[in-house]
C-alpha cells in the first residue's frame, strides 16, 4: 500500500521500514497504521492520512536531508 502511494504521488524523499509499524521518512521517524481502510502516519497527538502528508510536506523533508547532508559532509545513503 505505501509502494503503490508513493508511486502514484512520484514521491522522492526515503520511506524505510525500521521495525513493526514504525518508518523513517525523510529525516523522522514516524508510526504508520491501517484506521479505517486508509494508511495513516500518527503526526502529534493525532492522525494524517499518509498520502496528503507526504505530498504536503515533501519539500520539507528533501530540505532536512539536504541540511543534515551538509552539516555532516556525508552522502544521502549514509545519512538515512
Amino acid at each position: 500500500m505505501i509502494k503503490a502511494i508513493i508511486d502514484a504521488n512520484e514521491i522522492t524523499i526515503p520511506v524505510i521500514w525500521i521495525k513493526g509499524d514504525l518508518y523513517l521518512i525523510g529525516h523522522q521517524r514516524m508510526s504508520c497504521s491501517i484506521k479505517r481502510s486508509r494508511l495513516m502516519l500518527r503526526v502529534g497527538g493525532g492522525y494524517e492520512p499518509f498520502q496528503e502528508y507526504l505530498v504536503c510536506n515533501q519539500a520539507y523533508f528533501m530540505r532536512m536531508l539536504v541540511v543534515q547532508m551538509i552539516k555532516s559532509r556525508l552522502s544521502l545513503e549514509e545519512v538515512i
